[in-house]
């Protein structure tokens, strides 16, 4: 298998619950330093497909980052962090967490978004996100655009 990573810095919009809008622009690594109480934190972040996608392409979420986190793709839950605690990927060294994204969520647009779930808001981070390709040995992978 041949692997592309498309990290997906930013910018990610950072909302608290309660806010209006559509929340501050921010570039990772973030943390919830200075969110104070049970405020629910929102990141979301929009990139487009990659091209020339397979039917075999596999493609995960991956992210270093601590805390407790329900992540989306347009809107549709993927994993929560705690189930995915303790499972560093396979195929690289970073201590991150991989979610699979079945291909048929994505759209030419899509949205990623990382809820922080947990009683206390300030005790998270996120350091890094990256959407990972990988493609039998052979078959062209090409990140495109995000």
């Amino acid at each position: 298998m041949s692997e592309h990573r498309i990290r997906l810095a930013g910018p990610w919009q950072f909302r608290l619950s309660g806010q209006s809008g559509s929340g501050r622009s921010e570039r990772l690594p973030l943390s919830g330093a200075g969110v104070t109480g049970a405020a629910k934190v929102q990141l979301t972040r929009g990139f487009h497909a990659p091209p020339r996608l397979s039917s075999d392409s596999r493609l995960r979420l991956a992210y270093v980052g601590s805390g407790q986190f329900v992540m989306r793709l347009n809107g549709e839950v993927l994993g929560c962090s705690s189930e995915l605690a303790g499972e560093p990927s396979a195929a690289a060294c970073l201590p991150e967490r991989c979610c699979r994204i079945p291909i048929e969520l994505l759209k030419s647009f899509n949205e990623v978004q990382f809820e922080v779930v947990g009683e206390q808001a300030e005790e998270w981070s996120l350091e890094g996100v990256w959407l990972v390709i990988s493609e039998p040995c052979g078959q062209p992978v090409d990140g495109g655009e995000s």
